[in-house]
């Protein structure tokens, strides 16, 4: 797969999800930095995947973070996302499988966010072999 890099800011996170103030509440919740890697291109199971590390001032606002994309899912990845539980490698936060937008075409996305002291890891993945138990491996690997 092809991979770009670039940091990631605060407001790069809050365009993430239409929620007003999100910039600030990210930067409340002590941001300090983060890199984006994109990696594109076609596997037998991905064609996309979205690889994040934040760097939170505290264990707290790691937490926070992770927290919102739980209660938030549906600003996030639509009506009808999914959360479950998630645990790898001693951190802790969510799956989310997100809402199908009912074409004919479709691939499933999967996102993990998981938290361990001051650092958020966040996974997004696409493709059509792409399902829960490929990204969980695919997360075991993730910084």
């Amino acid at each position: 797969m092809d991979v770009t890099q670039k940091a990631m800011t605060a407001d790069d996170l809050a365009r993430d999800a239409p929620i007003p103030g999100l910039a600030d509440r990210v930067r409340g919740w002590g941001y300090e930095s983060g890199v984006q890697r994109v990696f594109t291109g076609n596997t037998p199971q991905f064609s996309n995947v979205i690889s994040r590390a934040l760097r939170f001032g505290s264990a707290a606002g790691a937490r926070a973070y992770v927290t919102l994309l739980d209660t938030r899912v549906a600003d996030y990845y639509g009506t009808g996302s999914k959360v479950a539980p998630l645990r790898s490698r001693g951190r802790a936060g969510y799956l989310i499988d997100a809402a199908s937008c009912g074409c004919h075409r479709e691939t499933p996305i999967y996102i993990a966010a998981v938290s361990h002291g001051p650092v958020v890891t966040w996974l997004y993945a696409t493709g059509r072999g792409s399902t829960p138990q490929a990204l969980r491996a695919l997360l075991a690997h993730a910084p």
